[in-house]
């Protein structure tokens, strides 16, 4: 058997389901004699693998399938179907620099993702827009990043523009949107905005063609969405079509949301809320983000 070499400190680190550290030390001195000093090495190296203790578990999380690119989505072309994004590179980056193993990510409805969490069936949300959940069953972290509202309008039927001032403004025009959107928070009835539209290109067409004056959406989501439609961008990059951003705009900001009830839960928010702050000052969030947009 290799053992330890003489005049060596040795720490073994093993990591158990909640997070929980167990450290084992052994020193083999030098003025020990030769036959000690190979016991005392073969003996620190059994003591660990004798005891048998499980490697880390895996983090286990959930993301809503109703995806959202560049922070959640199914790779085209992938055939493993695994889901990536901007949230998920983020939590395993973090998570890699403890020597941490790979979270486990699932994809599930919004409302039974939440319940498993909260129940401590899983540990971890990815991608939750700020101030839209209960926060009271989960540690929210530090937000990862903020997306900016825009709208679009067709220069066809508006070829002097279409300029808001204030949210206020909005009411004059007639809005429209994707089905199950919500418009409250931009301070319009969703009740009186046209949801019909499944898709982005059944929303243009129906701009163009004069059903709806202007829509609504996350200038970052509308980028991202060109992961999965590569012609979207013929389509939202038209001298016709135009954007703008949305005035009185509050950036919604995305986190995760880590169960109380999950073991090691709130360790592990202050683990997740140090590395955000940490790869957001040196950039590296901004980078990654930029490989998604390009």
């Amino acid at each position: 058997m290799a053992c330890l070499p003489y005049g060596a400190f040795v720490q073994f680190s093993l990591r158990g389901r909640g997070r929980h550290r167990l450290i084992l030390f052994a020193w083999v001195a030098d003025d020990q004699p030769v036959g000690e000093r190979t016991m005392h090495r073969c003996f620190a190296v059994l003591l660990y693998l004798a005891l048998g203790l499980p490697a880390q578990a895996a983090i286990k999380g959930c993301i809503s399938d109703v995806l959202l690119p560049p922070f959640g989505f199914f790779e085209q072309g992938s055939v493993k179907q695994e889901v990536v994004g901007l949230g998920v590179d983020v939590l395993q980056a973090i998570l890699r620099r403890e020597g941490q193993p790979p979270a486990e990510i699932s994809v599930l409805p919004w409302r039974r993702c939440l319940r498993l969490v909260e129940a401590g069936a899983l540990d971890i949300v990815l991608n939750v827009p700020t101030a839209q959940i209960n926060p009271k069953p989960y540690f929210i972290t530090e937000p990862y990043y903020a997306v900016h509202s825009i709208y679009f309008y067709s220069s066809k039927l508006h070829p002097t523009g279409i300029r808001l001032g204030n949210l206020e403004d909005l009411k004059r025009y007639q809005v429209c949107g994707l089905f199950g959107y919500s418009f409250e928070g931009y301070g319009i009835d969703s009740n009186t905005v046209d949801t019909g539209s499944k898709d982005y290109a059944s929303l243009i067409r129906k701009l163009h063609a004069g059903r709806c004056d202007l829509f609504i959406d996350k200038r970052e989501i509308v980028a991202g969405m060109y992961l999965l439609d590569p012609k979207l961008q013929a389509q939202i990059i038209d001298t016709v079509l135009v954007s703008q951003p949305l005035p009185e705009d509050s950036p919604m900001q995305f986190h995760f949301a880590v169960g109380r009830r999950s073991p090691g839960g709130e360790a592990l928010r202050k683990q997740l809320d140090v590395g955000i702050i940490e790869m957001t000052q040196r950039g590296e969030i901004a980078k990654m983000m930029a490989r998604y947009l390009r």
